[in-house]
């Protein structure tokens, strides 16, 4: 084989393309394992913004004149996180749109850097308003609205006479 000579320059070429690739792959590396808190920080990160998000979820009911009595509210656990699902069953006042309810919450899960995913199920005249915080949906709002006083209308919209 034959002697391979660098000039001066084409080493310190060299040189520098081998520190350059070894940052590189030590900063992904390091991006990779990443740093993560410990997991109790974030539960207790998470807690918080649930407390604050359920609070905010009263003076949104509060705002729109949602009946107290009529939210029914339960706790179920989230399996191997120590946090809590919080649910609502409410039933919102006919002249309240659920959009307009919607659009609040939305409102509400972007000033915690959370995200409202909202579906309606026509079949039970149902809203429900899922909060997302972090991996975790922590409320589930379910919304109905008051039904119509039906007086005299028979199926098909036919008044009896």
């Amino acid at each position: 084989m034959k002697n391979i000579r660098l000039s001066r320059t084409d080493a310190v070429r060299v040189a520098v393309s081998v520190i350059l690739a070894a940052v590189a792959l030590t900063l992904f590396l390091m991006n990779r394992a990443g740093v993560p808190g410990r997991p109790e920080d974030k539960g207790k990160q998470y807690s918080a913004t649930a407390l604050l998000i359920d609070r905010e979820v009263d003076s949104i009911f509060t705002f729109f004149g949602v009946d107290k009595s009529l939210d029914r509210k339960k706790l179920f656990g989230i399996p191997n996180s120590g946090l809590f699902r919080t649910e609502r069953r409410v039933l919102i006042p006919k002249n309240v749109l659920p959009v307009q309810m919607n659009l609040e919450f939305n409102r509400m899960a972007r000033r915690h850097n959370c995200r409202a995913i909202a579906s309606e199920n026509l079949r039970e005249n149902t809203v429900t308003v899922h909060i997302e915080v972090g991996p975790y949906i922590l409320h589930t709002i379910i919304m109905k609205s008051e039904a119509e006083p039906r007086q005299g209308v028979k199926k098909y919209g036919h008044a009896k006479a």
